[in-house]
């Protein structure tokens, strides 16, 4: 059984316990009263609706709501002003207003099982901040969290997943679905070679320069990236794959220095499979795979790209399977973030059908799904988001 808890950012009535709508904790500080007062034996989903314009970030921590484990879970579920859970595409704002003292808006530190962010979207942060923070600890692994529709805008770095480098201090189980992060430097930083058994869905990540990558060292194995959307920086995923993971019905656009940068010992391989991905790099010279040294094997098949470069797969790499090579633009309207396929092109309908966990089965078109309003407002909403622990 989880307890209840109410927060309405711009309440002024009411008792400001939390105990239902009328009287739920208030203002900007309503949701760090409601975690810190919280009984940390039970699970507890937390309702939020409203305006939250912050003064000081959020700050969650193992030691405000207990060592969670089996069936104690702690989610942040936003909600419109009628106190219904918001659909995909619709936010609870978190306004950072642009205050230094404002270093993240809600940081998640060494919470040791089972949280879930809803609904939420955080912005106008200050310079050098994060809307999101994954902060590990000393000898402090992290279970089953889930990012579920949140927003990230006019941050310099939309996530931060950071200290997890020891096996002790791993991020197990990491899930993000129906996302919109856009980092001014960076979508996703991290520090940390240990986000494992991560899958990543129907989400929209983009950077505003060319200098660094959209997503680093988000370092998996096991992992599934599908039918996402990459959009600039040096590359879109540099350090971030290990192990085996799965990537398929993904876009990748503007990247100047190339796709996937992966640093790999000597004599080690990057073991990756690319399906029904396309690859419109800003600088086509540029390889789609670079790696430090060692090769990458895998599959790789039903692709498209504008890649020229001679071993554009990083080396090493099994012939690919049915590739397209592009000499034009795919994509329907990509200056405006409309990365659908246009009716008439050779890539609809001419990939491989796919199916991975909660994924669609047969899907054949090469490209992400939808272009990037769609992909967070008509996300399959049945499957996704969704982990066995979290309730």
């Amino acid at each position: 059984m989880a307890d209840t808890v109410y927060v309405d950012g711009t309440l002024t009535t009411g008792n400001n316990d939390g105990t239902s709508w009328d009287n739920a904790y208030q203002g900007a500080n309503g949701l760090q009263s409601a975690i810190d007062n919280h009984n940390s034996s039970n699970a507890v989903n937390i309702y939020i609706r409203n305006k939250f314009t912050l003064s000081a970030g959020i700050d969650i921590d193992k030691n405000r709501v207990g060592s969670v484990g089996s069936n104690k879970w702690l989610r942040i579920i936003g909600c419109d002003s009628s106190g219904n859970v918001l659909p995909i595409g619709e936010y609870v704002e978190f306004d950072m207003n642009n205050d230094s003292s404002v270093s993240y808006g809600i940081k998640l530190n060494a919470i040791s099982w089972d949280t879930e962010i809803r609904n939420i979207r955080m912005h106008n942060g200050y310079t050098g901040k994060y809307g999101i923070s994954l902060r590990g600890s000393t000898s402090t692994s992290r279970y089953n969290y889930l990012l579920n529709n949140v927003k990230t805008e006019s941050i310099d770095y939309g996530i931060w997943v950071g200290n997890t480098y020891a096996s002790n201090e791993r991020l197990y189980n990491f899930m993000m679905a129906n996302c919109h992060i856009e980092g001014v430097i960076q979508a996703v930083k991290s520090n940390t070679d240990n986000w494992l058994l991560q899958r990543v869905e129907n989400c929209f990540f983009k950077t505003n320069n060319s200098v660094y990558p959209v997503i680093s060292d988000a370092r998996a194995s096991y992992g599934a990236w599908a039918n996402c959307i990459f959009v600039g920086g040096s590359y879109a995923l540099h350090n971030c794959f290990a192990g085996g993971p799965k990537c398929f019905n993904c876009t990748f656009y503007n990247q100047v220095d190339g796709v996937i940068y992966h640093q790999t010992s000597s004599g080690k391989y990057l073991n990756i499979s690319l399906t029904n991905c396309v690859f419109w790099l800003g600088s086509p010279t540029s390889p789609i795979i670079t790696l430090s040294s060692g090769g990458c094997v895998g599959q790789v098949e039903y692709n498209a790209s504008n890649s020229t470069h001679a071993s554009k797969w990083g080396g090493n790499t099994p012939t690919p399977v049915n590739y397209t090579q592009l000499t034009a633009n795919p994509f329907v309207d990509a200056a405006n973030d409309d990365f659908r396929i246009p009716a008439g092109s050779p890539l609809l309908n001419s990939g491989l059908p796919v199916k991975g966990g909660a994924s669609v089965t047969g899907y054949t078109t090469i490209g992400s799904w939808q272009r990037k309003s769609e992909i967070i407002t008509k996300a399959r909403t049945a499957n996704f988001g969704k982990m066995a622990i979290i309730r």
